[in-house]
């Protein structure tokens, strides 16, 4: 399966290739790869790490393709509408080009009415995409403000350029513990320093890693390749 991903990946890349073609082939992968995982044992997470791939495949190609806005919408509500798996989603911000105001508005017109966990995660979602920062941090901290969700709410307010917000929230996380989600958050912190604030990154990898000291190894490789 993974050499088949490679092979659309490169297909996707090459502004030689037919891109209404390649993203007929991806959505039939896409649909294949569903229909497989709703009736398979994937206990380790291959198959679904599959389709994850896939689905960022499938964005990428609709962005070449240009698909019709109207038909896309339709496909992207279906999707989330099929009984065979709920456990996957489709990024409303990653189609939003594509889909223009027209398919956007019917997505969200969808997403209005769809089940609970479907409409929170739109939500969350058309909040990035509308930049609303009062709205994303309400959607996100809405679950009683679990560490978890800290780090969600800081990597959305990142995604839109509140990077001084996303620091905030990423340190309140790393620092509301030390169970594992304040470590996936510590982690993040650090990614967040490095990217945006690389003249504190040493600070906070210091106080990460006084917590976690076996970080080092995952947040500096290099490290152990000079011992």
């Amino acid at each position: 399966m993974q050499d088949g991903i490679c092979v659309l990946d490169f297909a996707v890349e090459d502004s030689s290739e037919d891109s209404a073609e390649v993203f007929s082939i991806v959505q039939e992968a896409l649909e294949i790869a569903v229909g497989v995982i709703a009736n398979a044992d994937d206990s380790l997470g291959m198959l679904s790490e599959v389709v994850e791939e896939l689905i960022e495949l499938h964005a990428k190609s609709a962005q070449r393709a240009k698909p019709d806005p109207l038909v896309l919408a339709e496909w992207f509500i279906a999707f989330h509408e099929t009984t065979e798996v709920d456990y996957f989603e489709l990024d409303p911000v990653a189609y939003s080009k594509v889909l223009g105001e027209d398919g956007l508005a019917r997505v969200r017109a969808w997403a209005e009415n769809a089940d609970a966990f479907r409409r929170k995660y739109m939500e969350k979602r058309f909040a990035v995409l509308d930049q609303n920062v009062e709205v994303i941090v309400r959607t996100h901290l809405a679950e009683d403000g679990y560490v978890v969700f800290f780090e969600g709410l800081a990597r959305a307010l990142e995604e839109i350029g509140e990077y001084d917000a996303a620091w905030e929230y990423a340190k309140r996380g790393t620092e509301s513990g030390s169970d594992w989600q304040a470590r996936s958050c510590g982690q993040y912190w650090v990614d967040l320093a490095r990217k945006w604030y690389p003249e504190r990154e040493e600070d906070v990898a210091k106080q990460v890693l006084s917590t976690w000291p076996f970080l080092e190894a995952v947040l500096y490789p290099e490290r152990l390749m000079q011992l």
